[in-house]
Order: structure tokens, then C-alpha cells, then sequence
């Protein structure tokens, strides 16, 4: 996680440290998304979809495509 997004939430889990009380303290969730925001970009070949994706994908379309589209189904 970014410098400045966990100096931002250190405050708030551990008051303690700063002169508040136990009690002041949150509980946090923080998503990140690699290379994204305060982030870090992932270093290598970390964040890839697979190879045939887009071959599964197009494939898929075109099978959708063929389905039958007219007719009512409400009747």
C-alpha cells in the first residue's frame, strides 16, 4: 500500500501512538488495485489474463449471437 494511504490510516488504527486511547481505534479495509491510485505497479508478469481469453471470449460471442431472438416469452 502507498506511503501517504498508510500514513493516513495509522492514526486511525493505533491512536495509542498518538496520544488517544485504545478506544479512538478503527478497524479498516482498504482495497487497492495493483498500478492503480495510491498503489504500487506490480513488478514483472504479476497481473495478465490468460492467453486464450480473448479466442474463449470471441467464441462465446458468436455462439450468443446464433441463439434464436424472436418470439414472446411472456405468453
Amino acid at each position: 500500500m502507498g506511503a501517504i494511504v498508510s500514513a493516513a490510516a495509522r492514526p486511525l488504527t493505533d491512536p495509542s501512538a498518538r496520544g488517544g486511547t485504545a478506544d479512538d481505534a478503527f478497524h479498516l479495509v482498504l482495497p487497492s488495485l495493483p498500478g492503480f491510485g495510491f498503489s504500487e505497479k506490480p513488478k514483472g508478469e504479476f497481473y495478465r489474463p490468460p492467453k486464450n481469453w480473448a479466442a474463449r471470449a470471441y467464441r462465446n460471442l458468436i455462439y450468443y449471437n446464433r441463439l434464436e431472438k424472436d418470439g414472446h416469452f411472456a405468453a
